[in-house]
């Protein structure tokens, strides 16, 4: 931190000072000019304002940055805190009783789609938006100050003649209140402007890490969504987790994705059989437990794939 404070006031000072020929005559010959002095007593002088000044701002620089540095101290310490509380919220015995519940009257209507003669796309639309109100409905349950939106994005036609990770990928069912819905949000998602699809998608021949799971998204200052395209972005110059999270413009901060695709399925058919994403995401962060959550989600996916893929 001290090494920062030196480097900000040098840069302060040489800017100040220096910042232009005009200035570095004005700044080393005052004394000569206003005062009388001698050339070179007047650029020792000048010398000396400049030294001053210089390790007057490091003290004033590391001042700030200390103070910057509490304050993340602070804000780490509620957040963990929160996260404990939050930690145990998640593992709670009842909520998984009631995952069970719910997904039992979530595959129930599934099935109900698989014993028809003839399955209309219409069908399909209802039972997989019924799913996500459920799903959403379940995650609520746990933390109830949370608000969780579920939505599933299926592709457009493969680009086979341009770059792949452009292809178009559409949000095709989600929950009653979605941010998706209460914004109609029409925007163009493709694999490439989303960190999560694009993680997933580079790893497909890894069935055990093809997921996106992330608890704190505003501090992550790689991450791309196209909803930002909406919603608006945080400068990557601002690094600071504090400051991050104060401007953090998506309607959420916590996400999982998985992929819609078999579980159980040959690698030489992974690319083949993956027709989207299902895609969670939660206002607040540390929203979801990675061992339950994603497993629980990977499940859907696999279970609702055959049908899914009669819509396409």
């Amino acid at each position: 931190m001290f090494r920062k404070a030196i480097i900000q006031s040098f840069k302060t000072s040489v800017k100040w000072y220096l910042g232009s020929f005009g200035g570095a005559v004005a700044t080393f010959f005052f004394f000569d000019k206003y005062i009388g002095l001698k050339p070179y007593v007047s650029v020792v002088c000048g010398v000396g304002i400049f030294t001053i000044t210089f390790l007057v701002g490091i003290v004033l620089a590391y001042i700030k940055l200390y103070k910057v540095k509490v304050a993340e101290q602070r804000a780490n310490i509620e957040m963990l805190n929160t996260a404990k509380r939050k930690e145990e919220l998640l593992t709670q015995d009842d909520f998984y009783g009631e995952a069970i519940s719910v997904l039992t009257k979530i595959f129930s209507k599934v099935h109900s789609l698989r014993k028809l003669d003839k399955i209309e796309k219409v069908q399909i639309t209802e039972v997989m938006s019924s799913l996500c109100g459920e799903l959403k409905k379940l995650f609520e349950l746990r933390i109830k100050d949370n608000t969780y939106s579920v939505i599933i994005f299926l592709f457009g036609p493969m680009n086979q003649s341009e770059n792949i990770l452009d292809t178009e990928v559409t949000p095709s069912f989600y929950d009653e209140s979605s941010f998706h819905k209460k914004r109609n949000a029409q925007t163009k998602h493709t694999i490439y402007s989303n960190t999560s699809f694009l993680e997933i998608f580079q790893n497909l021949l890894d069935p055990a890490g093809c997921y996106f799971f992330q608890n704190h998204l505003p501090v992550q200052i790689l991450y791309k969504n196209s909803y930002s395209n909406i919603y608006g972005t945080v400068s990557r110059e601002i690094e600071s987790p504090e400051d991050r999270r104060k401007t953090w413009t998506l309607p959420f901060r916590s996400e999982i994705v998985v992929p819609l695709a078999p579980i159980e399925i040959p690698d030489t058919e992974r690319k083949k059989q993956f027709l989207g994403y299902l895609a969670v995401n939660c206002n607040n962060e540390f929203a979801f437990h990675k061992k339950y959550d994603v497993n629980m989600l990977r499940g859907i996916a696999d279970g609702i794939y055959d049908i899914i893929k009669l819509k396409n």
